[in-house]
């Protein structure tokens, strides 16, 4: 047995033991959660998602959240999960560094959406089943990956959404080594992405999900694969990383993936959250005003510097990547929601100004605890000398410092909000998502209207 047999026997041992009602609180949550993000998500890139589903050209029965349409499976993963996505708002686990809800719900909605997945508890399983394996792939050649310019949702992200689809329909053994094979030829997601004036992030990430449900398919109609393509010479990890720890693709944890993610409060990169909370509780802990503010130091962590220290602001997809920026319309707003990254935002003086002011440097104590925790120290130092400073180990939103249910919730309702829906649809859109386990063909429908 090869080691990708022993990964995927180890999957399958897993998915054999999941009880479904203990984890169906935390999926629906995540379901909720991506819902917003995608509302949103398409809000903000309306003429351009229209455009591309014009180009596209075809036609089909699975939604395409938020435009009131529906679409082939393969192009409804695309952009679902760009939606899902463009906000900056979804999820991610901090050891794998990769996104999930985008990518994993967005391949299996359009398997539900094709009559692959009919029945809710299913779903929900292939849900957390794609996390496992797209966080486990990630987190055995991190940070590694990261460093060489990869982008782990584009790469990893697509074989859990291949996988996760095939645990939902009860795939075989054999088609879900097809369906690794597959995927991992599809693998793929550039860090350079990231980089200003680039809006292509998001198409990293769309890749994934239909890469994901298209190596299901390809799997699911025979297709075969190379024995070992994790790790056969010219295999996955020989071309995507520097160091393996083979240990974390099977080591047995009392915690599911899908309990590990965090859910994001603000609509920047992940890395530049712990700086904005520091920021923010500062300005409130203080009463810290704009014009008082002669400079404001950040130490983090190193990953958390490269690609987010610019202070030149020309694009909302630069300010969300910007750590400068965020902290400068935290602290302007004192909010750092959805409505503090936008053009009027990006043009104000004020926060021009402050962002110029923000300096970030590398604090080898956070780096030596990266990735157990992703932390920093903001320190503001106003015009009068006066100096105050915050550490923030865990921000809002990671396992230990978790958003409430009811933080989730309204996240949820201001999003739907942002992006013009009534509220009493949004109000049959939450129940039906916490009834998806006994009723996925409703749900599937209230999200297509």
């Amino acid at each position: 047995m090869n080691d990708s047999e022993r990964f995927v026997d180890f999957l399958i041992g897993l998915n054999n033991r999941i009880k479904i009602d203990k984890i169906a609180s935390d999926a629906k949550a995540c379901i909720l959660d991506y819902l917003g993000c995608t509302f949103a998500g398409h809000t903000i890139m309306k003429k351009r998602f229209h455009s591309l589903g014009s180009l596209l050209c075809d036609s089909g029965k699975v939604p395409i959240i938020g435009a009131g349409r529906t679409a082939s499976p393969s192009s409804a993963a695309l952009i679902n999960a760009m939606s899902a996505h463009c906000a900056e708002l979804d999820d991610g686990h901090r050891f794998g560094m990769l996104h999930l809800e985008a990518p994993l719900l967005s391949a299996l909605v359009s398997a539900a959406g094709a009559k692959m997945i009919v029945d809710g508890n299913k779903f929900l399983r292939g849900l957390a089943m794609g996390c496992e394996a797209a966080c486990r792939l990630a987190e055995a050649m991190q940070p590694g990956h990261k460093i060489l310019g990869f982008h782990a949702t584009g790469t990893c992200g697509v074989i859990g959404s291949a996988l996760g689809i095939g645990f939902a329909v009860g795939a075989s053994r054999e088609q879900l080594l097809n369906a690794l094979s597959a995927s991992a030829a599809s693998a793929s997601g550039l860090l350079e992405m990231i980089d200003s004036p680039s809006q292509l992030k998001p198409y990293n990430v769309g890749n994934a999900a239909m890469g994901g449900f298209v190596a299901f398919c390809m799997a699911k109609s025979g297709f075969l694969g190379p024995s070992d393509p994790l790790f056969g010479e010219r295999g996955f990890y020989n071309a995507f990383a520097d160091n393996v720890n083979r240990d974390a693709l099977w080591t047995k944890e009392s915690e599911l993936k899908l309990l590990q993610r965090y859910t994001k409060p603000y609509a920047a990169c992940r890395h530049c959250h712990p700086a904005i909370e520091g920021a923010l509780t500062l300005c409130n802990q203080y009463d810290i005003k704009p014009e008082s503010i002669a400079r404001v130091d950040v130490e983090t962590y190193k990953l958390a510097i490269k690609g987010h220290s610019d202070c030149e602001i020309n694009s909302i997809s630069a300010a969300k990547m910007s750590t400068p920026f965020s902290v400068a319309t935290a602290i302007f707003n004192r909010s750092a929601g959805i409505a503090e990254f936008d053009d009027k935002n990006i043009n104000n003086k004020t926060i021009s100004n402050i962002a110029r002011c923000v300096n970030i440097a590398e604090s080898e104590k956070y780096t030596s605890l990266f990735p157990q925790k992703r932390g920093a120290t903001v320190t503001i130092k106003l015009c009068d000398g006066k100096m105050f400073s915050a550490d923030v180990d865990y921000p809002l939103g990671e396992p230990e410092n978790p958003m409430s249910e009811k933080q989730i919730r309204d996240k949820y309702y201001q999003l739907g909000a942002f992006s013009g829906i009534d509220s009493k649809k949004l109000d049959i859109i939450y129940k039906a998502v916490y009834k998806i386990d006994s009723n996925l063909i409703d749900w599937l429908n209230v999200i297509q209207q």
